[in-house]
Formats: C-alpha cells, sequence, structure tokens
C-alpha cells in the first residue's frame, strides 16, 4: 500500500483509459465508427484549422499567416487561439481524412491526464503530510476515485469536443499543487511553469485559473499579517514571471484579438438568469450534459453524487479549521452565484458574455467540491452521531428541494432521477455510517466508498455518452472528401488564384482543403473585415462570413478563379465554365483578377461602413469610384404584394412592415411572402436586409429555388424575361418580426458594364514573380491618380516595400489594403510579422533567461550549503 502513493496516478489513468476506450468501442467513436468525439464548433472549426496546421507543419510552412483562410490572415494567432498544444503536434502523423480519429486520440488523452494529474495532486498535497495515519492505503484508492471523478466529471462530458480548453483543464491540478507548494514550501518551480504552460495553452482558461487562484489563496492559514503580505507577495511575483514566460503568445494574441467582434463586448444590464436551483439540480446524477446552448442556467457540475453527500458534513468536519470551512463555503456559493448572474458571469468570462457554451468556469468549482470532499473523506470516521445524522438529513433533503422548486434536466424522468439520486445517498450515508464503528470496518468501508464512488461515476459516463447529442459524422466526412483541390499542370509557383466551395458540408471547408479560400469561421476575425463583407453583401454574422451572396463582379475582385459547385449558380455568366468534371464538379472563372491591381484613388471616398446596408449601391460606388464607369448595378422600384399567414404585413417604398403576430407564435418561424411582376428582360437581385432571418428561397413561375439559409445575402435570381411572376420567401422568428420594418432590395445588373470594370481593373495588374505562405514579391505599374489595391484583409502586421523602401499602407474599400505608390512602375516586396510579435519574443527570452539564471543560483546555493554543512560536521 505504501507504494500506491507513488502509483496512485497511472492507476487513475489507467482505468480512466480503459472506461473510455470501453465507451468509444460502444458507441462506435472513430476510429471504432462514425460517431465523433468532434462536435459542433471541432468540426466546423477545429478540424479544419487542424487540417491547414498539419499542412503547415508537412510542408514547413511558416505558422505567421495563411492565405487559406479569409482572404489571407494571420495564422498565428489561429494557432495561439485554437492549436498551441503540444499535443496537436500529432497530427502530422494522421491523414488529412482522418482527423476525426486524431480528435479521439486527443480528447481522450487530456481526460485521462486529468485523472492523473488530480490524482497526483490529491496524493502529494493531503495524503504525502499524513505520515502517521494508519488508513493512508485507503486514502491513496480514493485518490483514484476522485481523480477519476474530476477527469469524467460533466464538464469533460459535455466540453470535451472543445479541445482547445483541456490542456488548461488537465494542468490545472498541477497549478495548485504548485500554488501549495510556493506557500507551504516556499518552493515556486511548479507553480511557475505549469501556470505559464496554461497561459501558453489557452489564455482563456487561463484567466480563470488565475481568478481562481486568488479565490483559493484564501483558503490557506497564514502564522501572522506578516506573513500572508510576505504570501501575498511571492504570490505576485510569482505569477509575474509566469506572465512573463508566456508572454510572447499572449501579447501577441492579445494585439491580434483587439478589433475582433468579441473585444467589442460590453456588460449591459445586470440581472440574474433564473432560479438557482435550476443550476443546483445539475450535481447529481444522469443530469445532462451541456455541449452548447443559450440558456444561461445551464451547467456541467456533476462530479459524483458521493461528492456532494460528503460536501453536506463541510461544516461539520474536523479536520478544517473554521477560516478553512468559511473560505471554501464562500467560493462554492460565489461560484453557484456566478452562474447565475450576468455580471459575474462576465468578469468569469474574460469581461465577455457566454454566446452557446455556458459557464465555461465550472471546472473549478468541480475542482473545489472534490478537494473539500477528499479532506472530509480523510476524517468522515470522525463523526460523531449527531453530527453524521445532521449531514445525512442534509444531503437526503437537497435533491428533495430541488424537485420541489424545478424538474430535473435529466436523460431520464425528473421523478426517476430524484429517486435514484435518493437511493445513491442512502447507499453512502450507510458505508459512512460503517465507518464509524471501528478501524477495520472504517479501512474495508473507506475503500467501499471509493469503489462505489468509482463506479457511479463510469456508469453516468457511459449513459451520458450514450444518450448525449454525440455527432455522426461519418457521413459529413464523405462528403467533404468529395472535394479534391484543383490540380493544373499549367499553374507555376508564382500564379496565386483563390479557390471555393459552394455547397459547404461544414463552414471552413475550403481551409480543411488548404484552399486560398474567402471565407471563414473564427473567433480571431476581425470585426472591420466582417463589416466589409456585410456591406458587400456576402453572408455574415458572428463571428464569421462565408462564401455566399456573391456576384460576378465580387468573384472577380477577390480573385475568385475556381469553383467547386454540384451545379451552376443563378449569378454564373459565360465567363464562368466547367474544366473539371469530378465528383463535385469544378468550374473556373476567367474574369478573376490577380492579387492586386491599380484602382483610382477615387475609391477611397467609398464609405463601406455606412448604415445604408445595400450591396448593389456599394458594388455600383466601387466600380464607379474605381474605374469612372457607372449603370452595373440599377435599383428596381416594384410594387410588391406582401402576404403572411401569421402577422399583417405591409409594403411601402422598398419597406416591409411587420405588426401584429400573435404570442403563441413569437417561438416559431413564421413566413414572408413578396411577389412582384418583372417588367424587363434583366439579370436580377434581392437582399432582404435583417440579420435574424433564418433563410429565403424564391419562385419564378412556381419554379423553387434551393433553400438559402442565413440572412441579408445579395441573392441573385438569374436572368429572368418580362412578365415573370417573382415570389420571394423568407423565413424569421415571430418575437423577432414583431413591429419590424424590413428593407426589400431589388436590382439588376448589367454584364456588359461589370465586364468593362474589370477589362479596366486589369490592366495594371499585380504581377507576381514569386509568394510563400507569409511574403510576396511583385511588379506593377499605376497611372496618375491610381494607388494598389490588394484584395487583402487589413492588418498592421504587414512589413511592405516597395522599390526597396518600407511603405505605407492603408484600409481602402473598408477593410482592404490600400498602397499609395505614385504613377511609373514598381516592385512590391510584402512580408508578415504578427503585431507585437518581437515584443513578446523579447519579453518572454528574457523571462526565461532570468528564470533558468535564478534557478541555477537557488541549486549553486544549495549546494554550498550542503557543502558547508559536511564540512561542520567533519570538524
Amino acid at each position: 500500500m505504501e507504494k500506491l502513493k507513488e502509483h496512485s496516478w497511472i492507476i487513475s489513468v489507467l482505468l480512466t483509459l480503459m472506461a473510455l476506450l470501453s465507451i468509444m468501442i460502444i458507441k462506435g467513436i472513430y476510429p471504432f465508427g462514425g460517431y465523433s468525439f468532434a462536435n459542433h464548433d471541432c468540426i466546423q472549426q477545429y478540424i479544419p484549422f487542424l487540417s491547414e496546421y498539419r499542412n503547415k507543419l508537412v510542408n514547413g510552412e511558416s505558422l505567421f499567416f495563411s492565405w487559406d483562410i479569409s482572404l489571407g490572415t494571420d495564422f498565428f494567432t489561429v494557432f495561439t487561439y485554437y492549436l498551441s498544444s503540444p499535443l496537436n503536434l500529432l497530427v502530422v502523423f494522421f491523414n488529412k481524412n482522418d482527423l476525426n480519429s486524431f480528435i479521439s486520440l486527443v480528447v481522450v488523452l487530456r481526460i485521462v491526464i486529468s485523472a492523473g494529474t488530480m490524482t497526483f495532486f490529491l496524493s502529494r498535497k493531503h495524503i504525502g503530510e499524513m505520515k502517521e495515519v494508519e488508513n493512508k492505503g485507503m486514502l491513496n484508492i480514493a485518490a483514484v476515485s476522485f481523480g477519476i471523478a474530476y477527469a469524467l466529471s460533466a464538464y469533460a462530458l459535455g466540453y470535451y469536443w472543445n479541445i482547445m480548453w483541456f490542456d488548461c483543464i488537465a494542468v490545472f491540478p498541477l497549478v495548485m499543487l504548485g500554488l501549495d507548494k510556493l506557500i507551504s514550501e516556499h518552493k515556486p518551480v511548479l507553480y511557475i511553469l505549469s501556470l505559464a504552460y496554461c497561459m501558453y495553452a489557452n489564455y482563456y482558461i487561463a484567466f480563470i485559473i488565475c481568478i481562481s487562484l486568488v479565490l483559493y489563496f484564501f483558503t490557506y492559514s497564514f502564522k501572522s499579517i506578516i506573513d500572508f503580505f510576505k504570501s501575498v507577495l511571492v504570490f505576485g511575483l510569482c505569477s509575474i514571471v509566469s506572465v512573463g514566460l508566456s508572454f510572447l503568445t499572449l501579447f501577441t494574441t492579445i494585439c491580434s484579438l483587439n478589433g475582433t467582434i468579441a473585444s467589442e463586448d460590453s456588460l449591459g444590464s445586470v440581472y440574474w438568469f433564473g432560479n438557482i436551483f435550476k443550476i443546483i439540480r445539475n450535481v447529481f446524477i444522469f443530469s445532462k450534459p451541456v455541449t452548447m446552448t443559450q440558456v444561461q442556467s445551464e451547467v456541467n457540475v456533476y462530479a459524483g453524487v458521493g461528492i456532494i453527500v460528503l460536501l453536506c458534513f463541510l461544516p461539520l468536519c474536523k479536520g478544517l479549521r473554521l477560516n478553512e470551512k468559511i473560505s471554501r463555503t464562500i467560493i462554492i456559493v460565489l461560484l453557484f452565484a456566478s452562474m447565475n448572474n450576468s455580471l459575474l458571469n462576465y468578469v468569469w468570462h474574460g469581461l465577455h458574455h457566454q454566446a452557446g457554451i455556458p459557464n465555461r468556469f465550472s471546472f473549478v468549482y468541480i475542482f473545489i467540491a472534490i478537494e473539500t470532499a477528499f479532506i472530509i473523506f480523510e476524517h468522515i470516521f470522525e463523526l460523531s452521531f449527531r453530527r453524521f445524522v445532521s449531514g445525512i438529513i442534509v444531503a437526503l433533503i437537497l435533491p428533495m428541494v430541488v424537485y420541489f422548486f424545478t424538474d430535473y434536466n435529466g436523460l431520464y424522468s425528473s421523478k426517476t432521477i430524484l429517486i435514484l439520486s435518493l437511493i445513491i445517498i442512502c447507499v453512502y450515508s450507510l458505508v459512512i455510517a460503517l465507518c464509524s464503528m471501528g478501524k477495520k470496518q472504517s479501512k474495508v468501508m473507506s475503500a467501499v466508498f471509493s469503489i462505489l464512488l468509482m463506479a457511479e461515476i463510469f456508469i453516468n459516463a457511459i449513459v451520458s455518452f450514450n444518450n448525449g447529442d454525440m455527432y455522426y459524422a461519418a457521413d459529413v466526412m464523405n462528403e467533404v472528401g468529395k472535394v479534391e483541390k484543383i490540380n493544373i499542370d499549367t499553374v507555376s509557383e508564382k500564379d496565386f488564384y483563390r479557390e471555393e466551395v459552394t455547397q459547404r458540408n461544414i463552414y471552413n471547408e475550403n481551409i480543411y482543403h488548404n484552399m486560398h479560400g474567402v471565407g471563414v469561421f473564427s473567433s480571431a476575425l476581425k470585426m472591420d473585415h466582417v463589416l466589409s463583407m456585410y456591406a458587400l453583401g456576402l453572408q455574415t454574422g458572428y463571428p464569421y462570413y462565408y462564401y455566399s451572396g456573391l456576384s460576378p463582379f465580387m468573384d472577380d475582385i477577390l480573385g475568385v478563379k475556381y469553383i467547386h459547385s454540384s451545379e451552376r449558380e443563378y449569378y454564373w455568366d459565360d465567363n464562368y465554365s466547367q474544366v473539371d468534371d469530378g465528383v463535385v464538379p469544378v468550374y473556373e472563372n476567367k474574369n478573376a483578377l490577380p492579387v492586386g491591381y491599380g484602382m483610382s484613388k477615387e475609391v477611397l471616398f467609398l464609405d463601406i461602413f455606412s448604415n445604408d446596408v445595400n450591396a448593389a449601391d456599394k458594388q455600383e460606388q466601387m466600380a464607379y469610384l474605381s474605374t469612372g464607369m457607372s449603370g452595373m448595378f440599377e435599383n428596381v422600384d416594384r410594387d410588391v404584394n406582401v402576404k403572411c399567414d401569421y402577422a399583417d404585413v405591409s409594403y411601402d417604398n422598398g419597406i416591409i412592415n411587420i405588426c401584429n403576430v400573435p404570442q403563441e407564435y413569437y417561438n416559431q418561424l413564421i413566413g414572408i411572402q413578396c411577389e412582384f411582376d418583372i417588367d424587363q428582360d434583366g439579370n436580377y437581385y434581392f437582399q432582404i436586409v435583417n440579420n435574424l432571418i433564418e433563410g429565403v428561397m424564391w419562385l419564378v413561375n412556381e419554379v423553387e429555388s434551393p433553400f438559402q439559409s442565413g440572412s441579408s445575402r445579395f441573392l441573385s435570381m438569374g436572368d429572368l424575361k418580362k412578365g415573370d411572376k417573382v415570389k420571394i420567401l423568407f423565413f424569421i422568428s415571430g418575437s423577432t418580426a414583431d413591429g419590424k420594418s424590413i428593407p426589400l432590395l431589388l436590382s439588376k445588373y448589367d454584364k456588359t458594364v461589370e465586364e468593362n470594370v474589370i477589362n479596366t481593373l486589369s490592366q495594371n495588374s499585380l504581377d507576381l514573380t514569386e509568394y510563400d505562405s507569409d511574403s510576396l514579391h511583385g511588379t506593377f505599374a499605376l497611372d496618375d491618380n491610381s494607388m494598389l489595391f490588394l484584395s487583402i484583409p487589413y492588418d498592421e502586421g504587414w512589413e511592405i516595400h516597395i522599390d526597396g523602401s518600407e511603405a505605407a499602407y492603408f484600409p481602402a474599400v473598408g477593410n482592404f489594403i490600400g498602397i499609395d505608390a505614385g504613377e511609373g512602375n514598381h516592385t512590391i516586396y510584402m512580408k508578415y510579422v504578427p503585431k507585437g510579435f518581437t515584443i513578446g519574443c523579447l519579453v518572454s527570452a528574457i523571462s526565461w533567461i532570468c528564470f533558468i539564471c535564478v534557478l541555477l543560483y537557488i541549486k549553486f546555493r544549495k549546494k554550498n550549503e550542503e557543502i558547508e554543512v559536511i564540512e561542520e560536521t567533519e570538524e
């Protein structure tokens, strides 16, 4: 049993690994079947970004920049935000088409490591100090079960797919053990390194960990006020050192995320989310793990009913000092309050509102609850009969009180969960009662309690995975695999073109295929770029914009040369021709412009961010100001007849007015139908300006178009004839629609003008001589009063040299790069270095050098002291 202390964490890891492998085989999770741990954002964002990361590692490309994301973007921020975990380096051993198996690997690794680190924390902090306790072996068994409870808590069962967080979750117990060694033994190394690792792996969860460290600090007892302030000073200095060691990724990430949509978040009003018992109910067995929801009160806090039973003895436990009882109770109460209060929630989430993934800090409660329960478990045999009865009464009353105030949100019925919880509490109570009957019984019953807790956790995990919203990814990935990046023999290394997918199976499908694409779904996306694309008619939202809502003009100016599409799009003209007849055909846009070309400086007067959201007008103004040619898009004024079966609607001067939606339809989608006739031949577009529209479709002479999900896009209805009857039908929730005025914008496109505009712009094209993953070289010529326009998002990380000298650049047409190089022939060289990288690298390097020097000094000093002691002994 004595050796068990040294190896208990290994046992915890192996048992958790066996449980997870069993679940994967039973459920049929990759590579054992078609289900995947990749859920929600994992399959939409992380897998495509991992594909890009893998592509860079395999081909030796720079991690600074990527041409495959959002017309060209800062990849280092994507790396630090999503991919920085060292475990992700293992992706090089997987094929791109087998990334779901890679997700399975890293999910399992992180969860089993969490079991090991939590067990290691409990065995080193609590058992290691108990030199005279006879039942130390039983406590080591308990450490295994409590460690597994942390690893397979509801947090892991619900948020396992969010792989970018779980390095921090796994290392968190080591950070807490490091804090204990720092305060109790004055040993700072583990604390500094583990906290620095968390900051490197994911700054967001690291922020939550920093808040929890401050709270946890007050659970310690200090000898005096002076000792307290000394500890505060050391705690603060060591935390600063951790920041310094990880400053490179922290600083560059903060610099790059400044200007994203999330950076504009504000607190707003302060309010309570609702019934606190809707949060407390989730501590019981078979509570449905939260994966993604907009309900703020949903939370993952289950870590075993046995843990809750033990926590009911917190005020009665003799093993905790009064200040420890008070401080731990305050922390638990504060955490539950934070899960139900908008202000506290906002603070925990890094001064942001949670979106879709609520209460991301609940792992802190799980850790505190498990450790506190373990301390109580150490002293459970000391309970008097009166204290035992008091604790058990509280444990039995709690689920009944919750049931009285709200229904359980579980995998089974509310009544079933109540009965199961009461039965489990009674079983744990019986075991605790037997623990106090003598030393022999205490040892046996302690082991029984631990085994029961372990069994409960495993059963809950199996049931949760089997009944959860696990994603069946095989069919989707098979569809994704049908698209193959264009491979044309005549394309040389210097040729730059963009390539996109129209019928996406996953949002970032272009990135998954390592195409120089247009659209992206990423939290690192700049707000100004989203707004630019929104103004020009593409489908946008938070935080994304997609290759959808295009016109030939947009394809041309963005340089989209190859398009993977199962069928011809409505807006395509004769310049789009099929060049590949694979499973998903590829079409070539012959008018696609290069990455840079000359434009009149007059285009700088285009106010892309004005409140007038009319893509036809914006594109018309851009064409006119850049070339002097007008008439590409003409606004159309038609008499429109609007209908709705669920509300009063009217149409006036391009505006659809909606009112009197009955309350019973507030939580349902309602359809608004718009009918009009075509009065002359032409190519027609429309746009319905509202960000909350769920989708739209149209009919021409009763012939339906495909349903288009999303909102506010600029959509082509194709070539229409005089007398054609058009119906446009869009869908919006009743609560959103009621009392709203929604613009319906109609316009007609002139192909001849558009081709003349593109021919003019192509006359002063940038001729690339070379480009790689983070730079490009080329030559270009400009006329008088012209500037160079680059279809690359504006970013302060670019270093641009014109004719050998550093040149200034500026945002043009919203958020693209403009350069005023002057009339004549020029050369250009562009190199990307993430903003803040140089400063971050310098600070981190200095911090590491100082840290290593201090460690060497401490080691040298300790060695000299040992020599002095030996010499004194010999004398």
